[in-house]
């Protein structure tokens, strides 16, 4: 279980909404964020553990999924 401060559940609420996160996606930036908070010996989750890290690696797998998955690669693999 991970236990949000206030500013990390603001952060990742906006993240959700900004990124378009699916429930996969915001279990990662959390696993990511909870290994952080365990590094610096907090209690709990802060927005500094939440952060351009955590958010960084879900968008960019975001980005590399959705372009692999767009119609022209798609196309392309059928398209001598």
């Amino acid at each position: 279980h991970c236990a949000l401060g206030t500013d990390a559940e603001a952060l990742v609420k906006q993240a959700i909404a900004r990124l378009s996160l699916s429930a996969r996606a915001l279990h990662r930036v959390l696993r990511v964020a909870r290994t952080a908070a365990d590094l610096a010996g907090a209690v709990t989750i802060g927005a500094a553990h939440v952060g351009a890290f955590a958010l960084s690696v879900a968008g960019l797998l975001a980005e590399t999924i959705l372009r692999i998955f767009t119609e022209d690669s798609v196309s392309s693999l059928f398209i001598e």
